[in-house]
């Protein structure tokens, strides 16, 4: 196979001329494919081609949704001073856990959590919730980067029941 052929079936060229000339244009994670001729003022055929999404959002397919609360790592977490309401609030974040990596996302676009939207969920003033974040972070259950908050994946990890 020739080299400018082969290019362009890996996607390294749009374009190669031979008898005929195949060219694509790209839009999103689909393209628009033209057959022509050197000769013909029209492309003999055209087409659009979808490629699949390389991550592909996780959906539930019905399934209920489930949060693993370790027993064990919780209890121990208390006996060292953890209050039992700090204990609620965590609990109360878990369906705004991400799968697999235990981020605080919001909302339909799966956003980041902010401190306004932690507000939100618990229905509480500012200085009550900035209270709550700090017990959390206190005892190592909630983390804040600049990536957003992460809530400790060793005390409770979500996903959806098989």
């Amino acid at each position: 196979m020739r080299s400018d052929i082969a290019k362009y079936i890996s996607g390294e060229r749009n374009a190669i001329k031979d008898e005929f000339i195949l060219s694509r244009e790209k839009c999103g994670s689909s393209e628009y494919v033209q057959v022509q001729h050197p000769e013909l003022p029209e492309p003999i055929y055209t087409f659009w081609h979808t490629r699949k999404k390389a991550n592909a959002p996780k959906h539930t397919g019905g399934k209920k949704p489930y949060a693993m609360i370790m027993i064990e790592e919780l209890i121990r977490l208390m006996k060292g001073g953890l209050p039992a309401e700090a204990t609620g609030y965590l609990i109360y974040l878990t369906p705004y856990i991400e799968w697999g990596t235990g981020k605080l996302i919001y909302g339909r676009g799966k956003r980041q959590m902010k401190f306004a939207d932690i507000m939100k969920v618990f229905g509480k003033s500012y200085k009550t919730t900035q209270a709550i974040i700090a017990k959390l972070k206190d005892h190592d259950l909630l983390a804040y980067t600049k990536e957003g908050y992460f809530i400790s994946r060793e005390l409770i990890k979500r996903g959806v029941a098989k």
